[in-house]
């Protein structure tokens, strides 16, 4: 009899073994998520964002983008052109979350943040740098981290990319 019966100590370690189970394939999942759909990225790495309509059309054509580039221009939208009223989150989705997301799959490819001064396309650039620097990047793109040599704000590289994946900061008046 003691053979099919189990004191409460072990009935308790294996209800915790199921859970951390369960919770492995939950936390798998959600990873898998935030890796295909930007805005499921943009809720896990940035905890204060708030979805809203107009968000969902911008994460969508952003997608689109990523789309198109990653079929050579077979699929996709090759270009858009984005505007909402100041304050509604351009900045923080397209330049800052965007290029984080973009570059988790796609670490190979170089972006251009361009703004109308330096200074915003610094500030841009380094809290996209700042994203994946985080720990919680890791987790949604292990594969993916900056050069060690990176620490200009204006242009930074993806690790093993041989300077081709990363990001380059340019204000209108700058030069490439």
């Amino acid at each position: 009899m003691t053979g099919h019966k189990m004191d409460s100590t072990q009935l308790f370690r294996q209800m915790g073994r199921r859970v951390i189970a369960r919770q492995v394939l939950v936390e798998r999942d959600e990873s898998i998520a935030e890796v295909s759909d930007f805005t499921a990225f943009k809720r896990k790495i940035y905890r204060r964002y708030h979805h809203a309509p107009h968000l969902a059309v911008l994460d969508a054509k952003l997608t689109e983008v990523t789309r198109y580039v990653e079929s050579g221009g077979a699929e996709g939208t090759g270009r858009v052109i984005i505007s909402m009223p100041p304050r509604h989150g351009k900045t923080m989705t397209v330049g800052k979350l965007f290029p984080a997301w973009f570059l988790g799959r796609n670490p190979d490819k170089r972006i251009m943040l361009v703004s109308y001064g330096q200074s915003l396309a610094n500030k841009n650039s380094r809290a996209a740098r700042s994203f994946l620097s985080s720990r919680v990047y890791a987790g949604i793109f292990p594969s993916v981290r900056l050069s060690d040599d990176s620490a200009n704000v204006m242009e930074w590289d993806i690790d093993g990319q041989n300077g081709e994946g990363g990001v380059t900061a340019i204000g209108v008046l700058g030069a490439a």
